[in-house]
């Protein structure tokens, strides 16, 4: 980034002239200094220059290119010239070298924090970058905290060191909002399992949520049974196995913080020889970890009365320079992929796609009875940066046109990472920058 608003300096008169400074081109390591006497014909101009605030570095000329300064420091200058050996010189003006515009989006809820750091270091070179949070140190971006706790404070701070010295930090400081927990009606799917749910304003990215349950009149110094399920579009769910048609029971959904802190719904009884028949549940979250050839997908599923066979996801292109658009419905399988998977929660990472090119996908499960489907959801696969176009040889060495992250975005100079380098001569090249 280049900063042509110009500064001018106050001008400082004798009465064989005077002298002026504009600084422009500011940018984390360099500046542009203009120094501009005014005399009268008749005298006879000497050295021009500029002079820093301690006296220790003198520069002489009337354009002058500072380089290798600090990003996001103060300098102090001030110009001088030489009328028939009289030095002349102007006030001192204080600039400052741009930083590095460090800022986090972040998000939180009751129990979850997600932190996206953005930076540009322009002209300058990445020596490190630090993410904490209440004091811990994190090393990823984007970030997602799990198991915080609700009605308390968390201080994010957020540095960026670059290799002439400059430092600039980003700090904000949120609050985790109330949680809310209500434990719902369960559905009795035989006379000895039942799906239990609550509903909550906890992130679907929480996982340690689920329920306890015990007999009906089980002594109160018992403890409960417990086990973890997941969240979806603010519902948790999970799955009661094995329970005794004869008996009553309670349960309650329950979130257990880092620290071991539970946070309960209330208790709420129900009869498992009371039941009906029901559907799977199947869910498709949003795919993430989007590259140029791979994405990463995550379904849930949950039995319904029918014992599950199969389950897993179903994937197609639907756009791009390398697929038509199409409709899929439930009975076609032509251009569908499928991939099977396993547990309540499914990650599935998907790979060798085409660049580009935006997909469908969802997830499913089979049962005696059929296919039950999920939401469809659609992600658009990167453009590919890594592939090399025909290369014409010349005598001439190639010079950097652009390092590019895995994203796509342009940079200067090479960042932490994995970098994709352009070059004059059409050729491209992958490194990595500790």
């Amino acid at each position: 980034m280049t900063m042509r608003a110009g500064c001018i300096m106050n001008l400082k008169k004798t009465e064989q002239g005077s002298v002026n400074l504009t600084i422009t081109d500011i940018t984390q390591t360099s500046a542009t200094l203009i120094v501009k006497p005014y005399k009268d014909p008749t005298v006879v101009l000497g050295d021009v220059g500029v002079v820093n605030e301690d006296n220790n570095r003198t520069y002489t000329g009337d354009t002058v290119i500072l380089k290798g300064l600090k990003a996001n420091t103060l300098y102090k200058y001030h110009a001088f010239a030489y009328y028939k050996n009289t030095e002349v010189k102007s006030t001192y003006k204080t600039f400052k070298t741009l930083g590095f515009g460090t800022s986090v989006n972040a998000t939180i809820t009751p129990t979850t924090l997600q932190c996206v750091t953005n930076r540009d270091m322009g002209t300058a070179q990445l020596k490190s970058e630090e993410l904490t949070v209440n004091g811990t140190v994190y090393t990823e971006s984007p970030l997602t905290i799990t198991g915080l706790t609700p009605n308390t404070y968390y201080a994010i701070k957020y540095t960026v060191c670059s290799e002439d010295g400059g430092e600039e930090t980003y700090t904000k400081t949120l609050y985790t909002p109330s949680l809310e927990l209500t434990t719902l009606q369960p559905k009795c799917v035989s006379s000895t399992c039942a799906i239990v749910a609550a509903s909550t304003n906890i992130s679907d990215d929480e996982t340690n949520v689920g329920f306890q349950w015990k007999k009906y009149d089980a002594p109160e110094s018992l403890a409960p049974s417990e086990g973890y399920g997941a969240i979806y579009g603010g519902q948790i769910e999970g799955y009661l196995k094995k329970l005794q048609p004869t008996s009553f029971y309670n349960v309650r959904a329950f979130y257990k913080s880092a620290v071991g802190k539970y946070y309960y719904g209330d208790w709420i009884t129900f009869d498992p020889s009371d039941f009906s028949y029901f559907e799977p549940t199947v869910h498709t979250y949003e795919a993430t970890n989007v590259t140029y050839n791979s994405a990463k997908i995550k379904g849930y599923v949950l039995a319904g009365t029918d014992a599950i066979e199969e389950q897993g996801f179903e994937y197609w292109p639907t756009s791009g320079s390398n697929a038509k658009p199409m409709r899929v419905r439930a009975d076609v399988k032509e251009d569908v992929s499928k991939v099977l998977a396993t547990g309540q929660v499914m990650t599935v990472t998907l790979t060798d796609l085409k660049a580009s090119t935006e997909y469908s996908c969802r997830a499913f499960v089979t049962t005696a009875t059929g296919t039950t489907y999920g939401e469809v959801q659609t992600f658009t696969t990167q453009e590919d940066l890594t592939g090399i176009g025909d290369v014409v040889t010349t005598e001439t060495v190639p010079t950097v046109i652009g390092y590019y992250n895995m994203r796509g975005h342009k940079y200067d100079a090479p960042q932490r990472g994995v970098n994709i380098v352009r070059y004059s001569d059409g050729t491209v090249k992958k490194i990595y920058v500790k």
